[in-house]
Order: structure tokens, then C-alpha cells, then sequence
């Protein structure tokens, strides 16, 4: 909730009632592969999770999806529901020494969904398989 990107989401949504009156929409997805480097986005990410400040959530959950629907408005703010989908895989954790979109990184995106690790050959229950994660919350933007 005190994370930057939150910060600029509430901002975002704000601003989308005031100018176009938009109640629901999709908030400007979060790309971990288009904001820095690996190598930068991993010292930036390791820093979050040793301090454990307000940008932990987001180096924990990585890229994601978002939209928000507003639930009330009147003239002292906003609330508004906030919808995250995150996607993890076995490639997301592997991102810092393939980096984003390379040949290493889709050679090891091929064993995420349905490779060699994931076949039922291996595992009655495939074990690499994405694991998809919904989170919800609200928040409250003051005028």
C-alpha cells in the first residue's frame, strides 16, 4: 500500500475520474524486463527485500497486471478496489542471468508450461508449471 507504484496508481486513478469520469479500467501494467537492466533491477529488488522498504511488494511480485474499479466517490475522494494478476514461473526467477527476452531466456521459457520438466512423464502433477496469483485491495484517494 506505501509502495511507489501504488502511490502512482492512486495518482493514475485519480486522474482518469477527474479528466474522462472513468470508474474501471486497466492501470499501466508493470514490467520488471522493460524498466532496467536485470543486473539493475535485481541490486534495486535485493536492496528492497534486505531493508524491507516501501517497495518490497513490488520486488517480491515482479510483473504484473492491474486495473481498478472505483466502488465510491464524492467530494472528499475516492475508494477504489485494486486487482493484481501476476503470473510466476520457472524463467521469472532465472531473469537475472538471462536477462529479458534473449535467446537464454526463451530457451528456458520453453521448460515453463509444457517442456521436458513439466510433462506428466516426469511428475504425475506437473511441478514447473506457471502458479497464477490474484491479490485485491482497496484504497482511498482524498481529493
Amino acid at each position: 500500500m506505501a509502495s511507489d507504484l501504488v502511490a502512482s496508481w492512486k495518482a493514475e486513478i485519480i486522474r482518469r475520474w477527474a479528466q474522462a469520469g472513468d470508474t474501471k479500467n486497466l492501470l499501466k501494467p508493470y514490467s520488471i524486463g522493460k524498466s532496467k537492466s536485470a543486473l539493475q533491477q535485481f541490486a534495486k529488488d535485493g536492496r528492497s527485500m534486505i531493508t524491507g522498504d516501501s517497495n518490497l511488494s513490488t520486488a517480491v511480485l515482479g510483473s504484473h497486471t492491474a486495473q481498478y474499479q472505483i466502488l465510491r466517490a464524492n467530494s472528499r475522494g475516492i475508494q477504489a478496489r485494486i486487482t493484481i494478476e501476476n503470473s510466476m514461473t520457472m524463467s521469472s526467477f532465472a531473469h537475472v542471468v538471462t536477462g529479458y527476452g534473449t535467446r537464454a531466456d526463451k530457451f528456458v521459457q520453453s521448460f515453463d508450461h509444457d517442456g521436458i520438466v513439466a510433462t506428466e512423464i516426469v511428475t504425475p502433477r506437473p511441478m514447473m508449471t506457471s502458479h497464477h496469483m490474484t491479490i485485491t485491495f482497496r484504497v482511498t484517494v482524498p481529493n
